[in-house]
């Protein structure tokens, strides 16, 4: 019975990890489409890149960048 609990958590653990890998890992996508993941299930891969118009996981487009003018100042602060 042990084996058993141990195969299915195995298993178990090995799905947990590959779902976060392709939810956390831009690269996912061409690696399932070319393994033929996506024709097994028979579902449509989602679209990669600017045009997905949203970010995917982490690294999922272009960084969002603050821009300020330059000021002198002095700071109050103790340590």
């Amino acid at each position: 019975m042990n084996v058993m609990k141990q195969l299915i958590l195995g298993i178990v653990a090995i799905a947990a990890a590959v779902a976060v890998w392709i939810a956390f890992v831009p690269s996912a996508v061409p690696f399932l489409e070319r393994a033929g993941v996506y024709d097994l299930i028979g579902i449509e891969p989602p679209v990669v890149g600017e045009e997905s118009g949203g970010r995917r996981g982490f690294g999922g487009g272009p960084s969002m960048v603050v821009v300020a003018e330059v000021e002198a100042g002095r700071a109050n602060a103790r340590v």
